[in-house]
């Protein structure tokens, strides 16, 4: 079973890419900090994404397990034998998993992994593939430079899907649960991939994503921030 590496498993992580990731046939492999939510998720291999809309409907995400960010050598193996990766971790957190990023690339380098690996970055910054690059590139070590400039494909993205906050009285009830919009589409940046472009069920390729990301933040998040 082909495998994603998403470092995030809150909102977005869980609510809109783990969904797309699962639908697409991908074992799903988080990185978080929340050890309860860690702990949830691997004993329970699953959690419930509810679609709020005319008809709401839940679905079962399965597939899953968790891997604790400070677990290092765990984080590495599973970015080396990763098929595709993501962030949903917040642009504060971004110079926090970019060693690991690193450390992961550096390790599919010694392997001699031919396949290249692509990112999915889902964080509301503008030119994030180029600030999570200088990131990365300021803990890869000086000779493996060259085998992540041409294996690892950071791709931009622009997470438009609605994730309210599920109400206390379902979160106890479940501390899993995740509530969405039916909308799931995710543009991404054509450009940034390396080699063949994966088929993930929601994703749509663009060559000029930076449209949709400037009409995103100045309109989408505009609204929301007045």
């Amino acid at each position: 079973m082909k495998k994603a590496v998403q470092f995030g498993a809150g909102n977005i992580g869980r609510g809109f890419l783990g969904q797309l990731f699962f639908q697409s046939k991908y074992e799903i492999v988080f990185i978080d900090i929340d050890e309860r939510l860690i702990s949830a998720l691997n004993e329970r291999g699953s959690y419930s994404l509810r679609v709020v809309n005319e008809h709401p409907q839940e679905l079962v995400i399965r597939g899953v397990r968790a891997v604790n960010v400070s677990e290092v050598e765990k984080v590495v193996r599973e970015m080396a034998g990763a098929d595709i990766a993501a962030t949903a971790v917040g642009t504060k957190a971004l110079s926090q998993v970019a060693p690991l990023i690193a450390r992961g690339m550096e390790e599919r380098a010694r392997r001699k992994v031919k396949a290249p690996l692509n990112l999915i970055i889902a964080e509301n910054l503008l030119q994030a593939g180029k600030v999570l690059k200088g990131y990365i590139f300021e803990s890869i070590s000086g000779e493996y430079k060259t085998y992540v400039e041409n294996h690892l494909g950071l791709i931009e993205s622009v997470v438009s899907r609605m994730v309210p906050v599920v109400p206390e009285e379902l979160k106890k009830k479940d501390p899993l649960l995740v509530m969405v919009e039916e909308y799931a589409t995710l543009p991404v940046d054509k450009r940034a991939f390396k080699g063949e472009i994966p088929q993930i069920e929601g994703m749509v390729a663009h060559e000029n994503l930076d449209a949709y990301e400037e009409r995103k933040l100045f309109i989408h998040n505009c609204s929301h921030a007045i």
